[in-house]
C-alpha cells in the first residue's frame, strides 16, 4: 500500500469521501489502475505526488462504483444523467496533473542507459 489511510486523511484533504473500513480496498484498485498507467514506473516509490494521486484516483473510483455511474438525479419526472466521461479517461487525466512532470509518464525509450 503506498498510500495509508492516515496520509488520506491527514495529508491528502481531510474530507473522506470513502469510508475508513473501505479505504484498503480503494487504495489497492487506485494503485493497480496507477501501476498500468505508468507501466510499473511507481512500483518501490514513496513520492508524495504519487500517493496524492492515488487518493483522487481512489475517490473517483469509489464514487464512480458507488453511484453506479450515475451523474444526476430528479425523483420530480424521474430523470437520470449517467457520467459521459469514462472513467479510465478520468483517472488518465488525474495521473498527468499529478505526474505530468516526472518520469513515471514517460513512454519512450532512454538513450543514455
Amino acid at each position: 500500500m503506498i498510500a495509508d489511510l492516515a496520509f488520506y486523511n491527514e495529508n491528502y484533504g481531510g474530507d473522506s469521501k470513502i469510508p475508513a473500513s473501505l479505504f484498503p480496498l480503494w487504495e489497492r484498485r487506485a494503485e493497480t489502475e496507477l501501476i498500468y498507467i505508468t507501466g510499473g514506473k511507481i512500483e518501490g516509490k514513496d513520492d508524495e505526488c504519487i500517493k496524492m494521486c492515488i487518493c483522487e484516483m481512489a475517490e473517483v473510483l469509489y464514487n464512480y462504483v458507488h453511484r453506479d455511474g450515475i451523474k444526476s438525479e430528479n425523483n420530480d419526472g424521474y430523470s437520470v444523467v449517467y457520467q459521459d466521461r469514462d472513467t479510465k479517461q478520468k483517472l488518465l487525466e488525474i495521473a498527468k496533473v499529478y505526474l505530468g512532470t516526472t518520469e513515471f509518464l514517460f513512454r519512450g525509450v532512454d538513450c543514455e542507459s
